[in-house]
């Protein structure tokens, strides 16, 4: 769980699965890596235990980025996951511009 205070002021909190505030961006290629690998994994997987497939499976779908909106002013806040460590690192931040 993690907690970012907007330029806006709002306090977004992604606490709460499943939540209004974060997705998780995968490039097209990343996209089509991870259903080739679950493939796979299914594939391989009749003798394995329901507790090794949650395990595998989150490895398999971890995002690279995870991107957060802000409900009140929709900035988008962009984070580069360290999947190691579990750890996020915000990469880009977002504004959105007025219409024209």
């Amino acid at each position: 769980m993690a907690k970012v205070l907007c330029d806006c002021g709002e306090s977004l909190w992604n606490g709460e699965i499943p939540n209004q505030i974060e997705f998780h961006a995968f490039s097209d290629v990343q996209l089509i890596d991870m259903f080739n690998r679950l493939e796979k994994f299914e594939a391989d997987q009749s003798n394995i235990n329901d507790e090794y497939w949650r395990d595998r499976r989150d490895d398999i779908l971890w995002p690279p980025i995870n991107v957060w909106r802000c409900p009140k002013c929709k900035r988008l806040y962009a984070f580069e996951i360290d999947r190691d460590t579990a750890s996020r690192k915000l990469k880009y931040i977002y504004k959105l511009e007025e219409q024209l």
